[in-house]
């Protein structure tokens, strides 16, 4: 009996632990997907501020050219 108590206490600390890993997987690949998003994102406003600066030259462009 005492054998059997020990051997369900080692399987449920594996599942324990099994858990553990499979959340501690889950969490690092949120993070990788939040860190690639950010970089995304800085990504498409560089590009809306170039397109805005693009948009105000071209403004001024034509006020000069007037």
């Amino acid at each position: 009996m005492i054998a059997q108590n020990r051997r369900r206490a080692y399987e449920a600390e594996v599942h324990a632990d099994r858990v553990a890993d499979d959340e501690v997987a889950a969490y690092l690949m949120l993070v990788d997907a939040l860190r690639v998003a950010k970089a995304d994102a800085a990504r498409e406003k560089a590009r809306a501020d170039r397109l805005a600066a693009e948009v105000t030259r071209l403004r001024l462009d034509r006020i000069r050219n007037r």
